[in-house]
């Protein structure tokens, strides 16, 4: 099982990757990856952020996005993944904006 910690530009602790499967702080499935590039969606199919390569989600307004394949069942989150910290802040990728995860998902939050 591998378990990635995501973070915005301010460098808190968003999200977190296990395996295919993005999970919100609350421990909330909320997304998906069906392909390694690093994109996410959401359970509905929506894109919901790329993943870069330090390990930040973002939003990016241009990014060329292939139809969805239907999510699959997730797995159940870790029992105790622990807590990241934080990071270093960071700029923002021109043509992004950090994603705005709450801690219980709600469709209803994304855009």
């Amino acid at each position: 099982m591998e378990i990635v910690y995501l973070f915005n530009s301010q460098g808190d602790w968003i999200a977190t990757r296990v395996d295919r499967n993005v999970y919100s702080i609350g421990k909330k499935r909320i997304g998906y990856l069906p392909w390694e590039e690093g994109i996410v969606f959401t359970l509905e199919g929506l894109y919901l952020g790329s993943i870069t390569k330090n390990n930040r989600l973002y939003y990016f307004k241009f990014q060329a996005i292939p139809p969805a394949p239907p999510s699959s069942p997730g797995d159940s989150y870790p029992d105790n993944p622990g807590y990241p910290g934080r990071m270093e802040s960071e700029d923002v990728p021109v043509g992004a904006r950090d994603v705005y995860l709450p801690p219980i998902y709600d469709p209803k939050d994304f855009p």
